[in-house]
């Protein structure tokens, strides 16, 4: 199913947004697939970007951390995030 994910800042602030498709959800995590070419748009610097690799995306529901694989062409690249837990609100999920 598609989604978009809007992260916010502590303030709550919108930070970054962006489409990806949900995999799996379950009461401790929501697993998400970031397809090629989707674009991030960067709210506090009024930018947008571009991946072109796929990745991998896992949010937890109970601590505050986030883990991001990225597929490169030449080998995987790991992004690591610690926040507030993960929140899910209706087909929005809000960091």
């Amino acid at each position: 199913m598609p989604i978009t994910v809007h992260a916010v800042k502590h303030d709550g602030i919108l930070h970054f947004e962006w489409q990806t498709t949900l995999l799996q959800e379950t009461h401790q995590y929501v697993l998400v697939y970031g397809q090629p070419g989707r674009s991030l748009v960067h709210h506090t610097r009024q930018k947008s970007f571009s991946f072109a690799t796929p990745s991998l995306e896992c949010y937890d529901l109970q601590e505050g951390y986030t883990v991001n694989l990225y597929l490169e062409p030449d080998g995987e690249r790991y992004y690591c995030n610690n926040d507030r837990p993960f929140r899910l609100t209706g087909f929005w999920k809000v960091g």
